[in-house]
C-alpha cells in the first residue's frame, strides 16, 4: 500500500500537480552509481521503479518516504587523462596539473545527462565503489556536477542491500581527497612509465599494440624466471598409503631409479601425536582469486567478472578488498544460517579485526546457500546469474560460514618413514576429535598404518621441475605477498599479459611466449628503463601511494621525484611536432 502511495506521488510530481507546500516537503535526490545493474538493483528495493531515458542514460525513479530518488549509472570512469598535451596529459606549471577529458562521445552524453538531472534536484549522492578507484570516479563526478548543484554528498556502501543503501544515505561522508591523490599518483605514474617504455618497445619491434607497465613487467619477469628454473629437474619416488602421498626426493636420477626399482616395503612409526585447533579466514580478493583458480579452474578475469555481477545483484559484499574484517551485519547473517543448519553450539563469531574500518571481507549478504540461491533466482527477479556465478557464490558462502564456526579439533601425528638409507618425517592429520567448521568445509584425515608396509604396487617414479611452474593461483599469491599491485589490479595484470601474448596458459600453468621473452630482454638491456619496471621500484611506488592515501606523503612532491628521476636518466619524452621521442 505504501509503495503504491509513493508511486502515485511520483506520478503527480512528474505531471507537475504538486502544490508548492507539498513539493517543499518532498526532497528530490539524484543517486549516481557506477553500474546500470547496481542502479536497477537499488531501484527495485523500493517497488517497481518508473524509468525514463535521458539520451543514452537510464534513470530509475522511486519514492522513499519524503524523498524522491532518481538513480543513474555513470558506467564506470567518465574522464581519463589526455594523451597528447604536455607530458602525456600532465601540465607542469609550478605544480603538476593532470588534464582529464571525457573518455568518448558516449561518456560525454552521460556527463551532460547527469548535469541536466543536477538542475532538477535539491541534492546529489555519489555512491561509486568503495575503493581508491571508486573515490576517483566519485570526485570526477563531483567536479562535473559542482557548477550545476552545490549540494553534493558521498555515499559509501559495501554491499548492495536495502539496509546498506539506506544507511549510506543517512550517514553520508565527505569526499576522501587523500584517496583521490593516491589514485592520481597511480594514474600519472602508470601513464609516464607505461607510455614511455611501451613506445620504446613498439619502436624497436615495430608492433604498435605492445605495452609494458610497472606492474605487468615484474610479473612477466617472474613467470620467465620460474619457467627457466623449472627446467632443472628432480627425481621423485612417490608411494601412496591409504590415499596419503609420501615422496622421496633425489637430486641424483640414478640413485632415484635404483631406489624405485628395489623398493618393496617401508617402515612406518609414529613419533608424536598432538591436538590442533583449525579455523579458516574469510576471503579477500587474492585468496578468492587463488581458490577459484585452484578449485573451479576459473581465470582471474572471469572470477572478477562473476564476483562483480554477484556484488551488483546484491548477493555478496564488495569483492575488491584486502580486509578480512566482518561487520555486525555479517555476523548476523552467519548466526542465522549456522544456528538453523548446524545448531547454536557451532556458531563462533569472529570479527578478525580490532579496527572499525568500513572495508570488509568478501561474504554473502544473506543467509542463503547456493542451492537456495539457485531455486530463488526467478522469485528474486535476479538476471544474468549463471551456473558459473553460483559455483563462485558457493565457494564464497562456505568459506565465510566456516570462518564463523567453532574450530575443528584434529589429531596431528608425526610419522617417520624409512626405506633403505632414506628417511622422511611427515605431519599428517589422522583423526577429527571434535567437529566444527569441517561440517561445511571438509577437512581430510588419513589412517596411516605402522610397521612394515608393502609398497610394491603403490609406488611411482617421475621427474619433476625443481620449482613448480606458476599457476593463476600462485602468481596472484606472489603479487599479494611481494606488494605488487592491488586487489583491483591482480586479475587485470595477468589478463593483460595474456592479451598481449606475452604469456600463455597450458593445463593450468603459465608459460612465457617468445614475444614475452623478447620484450623482457629489450627492457633489461636498458638499465635506465628496467629500473622503473622492476619488482623493487614497483613495490616502493605502491608503498608511496599507501602513504599518500593515509595523508603521510605529499602527492605533488612524489610526482616531482618521479619526474626528476625520468628526466635525470634522459628517459623522459621530448615533445616535438606532437611526436613523443625516446633518447636512444
Amino acid at each position: 500500500k505504501q509503495i503504491d502511495e509513493d508511486r502515485e506521488k511520483v506520478k503527480r510530481v512528474l505531471r507537475g500537480e504538486f502544490i508548492p507546500e507539498e513539493k517543499q516537503s518532498f526532497l528530490t535526490t539524484v543517486v549516481i552509481v557506477e553500474s546500470p545493474n547496481k542502479a536497477r538493483t537499488i531501484a527495485n528495493f523500493f517497488g517497481k521503479p518508473l524509468r525514463r531515458k535521458l539520451k543514452n542514460l537510464d534513470a530509475y525513479e522511486i519514492a522513499i518516504g519524503d524523498r524522491f530518488l532518481t538513480v543513474v549509472a555513470s558506467k564506470g570512469h567518465v574522464y581519463d587523462l589526455n594523451k597528447e598535451e604536455y607530458y602525456f596529459g600532465v601540465k607542469k606549471n609550478g605544480e603538476f596539473v593532470p588534464i582529464f577529458e571525457p573518455i568518448d562521445e558516449v561518456k560525454n552524453e552521460i556527463i551532460n545527462s547527469i548535469r541536466e538531472l543536477d538542475l532538477e534536484v535539491k541534492e546529489i549522492f555519489i555512491a561509486t565503489d568503495p575503493d581508491t578507484e571508486g573515490e576517483k570516479i566519485s570526485y570526477d563526478l563531483y567536479l562535473n556536477s559542482a557548477p550545476y548543484n552545490y549540494n553534493i554528498k558521498r555515499a559509501e556502501f559495501h554491499e548492495v542491500t536495502k539496509r546498506a543503501f539506506l544507511e549510506a544515505i543517512h550517514n553520508y561522508r565527505d569526499f576522501d581527497v587523500n584517496l583521490v591523490k593516491a589514485q592520481l599518483v597511480r594514474r600519472v605514474a602508470d601513464r609516464w612509465i607505461g607510455f614511455t617504455i611501451s613506445q620504446y618497445i613498439q619502436k624497436k619491434l615495430h608492433k604498435h599494440w605492445l605495452s609494458a607497465g610497472r606492474v605487468q613487467t615484474p610479473v612477466l619477469e617472474w613467470i620467465i624466471n620460474r619457467t627457466d628454473e623449472a627446467k632443472k629437474k628432480i627425481a621423485v619416488v612417490r608411494i601412496e598409503i591409504n590415499g596419503y602421498p609420501f615422496e622421496f626426493i633425489f637430486e641424483d636420477k640414478k640413485e632415484a631409479k635404483w631406489f624405485y626399482e628395489h623398493l618393496e616395503f617401508v617402515m612406518i612409526s609414529s613419533e608424536k601425536k598432538e591436538e590442533e585447533h583449525l579455523f579458516v579466514k574469510p576471503f579477500t580478493t587474492d585468496t578468492m582469486l587463488s581458490e577459484a583458480a585452484a578449485e573451479l579452474k576459473y581465470s582471474p578475469q572471469d572470477t572478477m567478472q562473476y564476483a562483480q555481477d554477484l556484488f551488483e545483484a546484491g548477493l555478496i559484499t564488495y569483492h575488491r578488498t584486502d580486509s578480512i574484517r566482518v561487520s555486525e551485519a555479517g555476523i548476523f547473517v552467519a548466526k542465522e544460517y549456522i544456528t538453523e543448519n548446524f545448531g547454536e553450539e557451532y556458531f563462533k563469531p569472529r570479527t578478525f579485526s580490532t579496527s572499525g574500518g568500513a572495508h570488509e571481507c568478501i561474504r554473502p549478504t544473506r543467509p542463503m546457500d547456493a542451492d537456495e540461491l539457485r531455486s530463488m533466482l526467478y522469485t528474486m527477479n535476479i538476471q544474468g546469474i549463471s551456473n558459473e556465478h553460483i559455483k563462485l557464490y558457493d565457494l564464497i558462502f562456505k568459506r565465510f560460514m566456516a570462518s564463523q564456526m567453532k574450530e575443528t579439533v584434529v589429531e596431528k601425528t608425526t610419522f617417520k618413514i624409512k626405506a633403505f638409507s632414506q628417511e622422511l618425517e611427515e605431519d599428517v592429520l589422522t583423526k577429527i576429535l571434535e567437529h566444527g567448521y569441517d561440517l561445511i568445509l571438509p577437512v581430510r584425515v588419513y589412517e596411516i598404518p605402522e610397521g612394515k608396509i608393502d609398497v610394491k604396487d603403490k609406488k611411482k617414479y617421475q621427474l619433476r621441475p625443481k620449482v613448480p611452474y606458476y599457476t593463476f593461483a600462485t602468481v596472484i599469491q606472489d603479487m599479494k605477498e611481494k606488494g605488487i599491485g592491488r586487489p583491483s589490479t591482480y586479475a587485470v595484470t595477468v589478463q593483460k599479459l595474456l592479451d598481449r601474448h606475452y604469456i600463455v596458459e597450458r593445463r593450468g600453468f603459465l608459460f612465457p611466449t617468445k614475444l614475452g621473452r623478447t620484450v623482457m630482454n629489450l627492457i633489461k638491456k636498458r638499465k635506465d628503463i628496467y629500473q622503473f619496471v622492476n619488482e623493487n621500484f614497483t613495490k616502493e611506488l605502491e608503498e608511496i601511494m599507501d602513504k599518500v592515501e593515509k595523508g603521510e606523503a605529499d602527492y605533488q612532491k612524489e610526482l616531482e621525484k618521479l619526474f626528476e628521476e625520468l628526466e635525470k636518466r634522459h628517459l623522459f619524452f621530448k615533445i616535438k611536432n606532437k611526436e613523443v621521442l625516446l633518447e636512444e
